[in-house]
């Protein structure tokens, strides 16, 4: 009999859960960035939430370009995203994580779960192709 309920147990998890982060609802219907300082960010990771931020360095042609793709993405998902500067990344606790602008961070309660690397050769196309980005950011958020 404890074997038939841990495997309905078992087997309700396995439905009921697609592996995919969900984002807090405020952050769904609306498609803007909103911009955040680096005491806004510490607050958000203190109280746990699911949310992503786009790290960006004003004047940076590679910042605008991937701003434009995420423009681009926020107009056809309807989904808010933070935007904050490097140099106030810099006074979080993300400096350790994240080395390069742009970035992009996805966290779950609070924790970083996976950010796209500007030094990185494998996350090239997720700045520059919006088919990319998406794969990547759907495999992780679900919208």
């Amino acid at each position: 009999m404890k074997k038939i309920i841990v495997l309905i147990l078992i087997s309700l998890l396995l439905v009921g859960c697609n592996g995919k982060i969900k984002l807090e609802d405020k952050y769904y219907k609306r498609s803007e960035f909103i911009d955040i300082d680096y005491l806004g960010v510490d607050d958000l990771i203190k109280s746990k939430e699911n949310f992503v931020v786009f790290i960006y360095q004003p004047m940076c042609i590679m910042s605008s370009e991937f701003e434009k793709l995420l423009d681009e993405y926020m107009d056809i998902k309807k989904i808010s995203i933070y935007k904050m500067s490097f140099t106030d990344m810099k006074k979080t606790s993300l400096k350790d994580t994240v080395k390069f602008y742009p970035s992009f961070i996805i966290f779950k309660d609070g924790e970083v779960v996976d950010f796209l690397d500007a030094d990185s050769d494998e996350d090239t196309n997720k700045y520059k192709i919006l088919k990319a980005f998406k794969e990547w950011f759907e495999g992780y958020v679900e919208i």
